[in-house]
């Protein structure tokens, strides 16, 4: 069984090992045609929590504040979603960081 069949698992296992996109919804972790070419370029997962249930710890407080998150490979928050930086700001800001333009 997958983790979304029930059965317990690691949100490190859907997050992988590279950069990922973390968003409490669906909904939050849209972005523009250009910033899933940049997320699909670098293998990035995008990983809703909507239907999830914490089952031992706690979600991490960080989610009350901001809709998602764009992590860096080594699990360090490299921004959130705010009034300032949706997803697809927080992106062509990680690109710029990057050099990848």
């Amino acid at each position: 069984m997958g983790p979304r069949g029930g059965e317990a698992f690691r949100l490190d296992e859907l997050l992988g090992r590279g950069f990922a996109v973390v968003a409490r919804t669906e909904a939050d972790a849209a972005v523009g045609p250009g910033a899933r070419r940049i997320l699909d370029r670098l293998g990035a997962r995008v990983v809703s929590l909507e239907g999830l249930a914490v089952v031992r710890g706690e979600m991490d407080r960080l989610f009350e504040d901001h809709p998602a998150v764009l992590l860096r490979p080594d699990r360090f928050v490299f921004g959130v979603v705010d009034e300032v930086y949706d997803l697809d700001r927080l992106v062509a800001e990680l690109v710029r960081s990057l050099s990848l333009i």
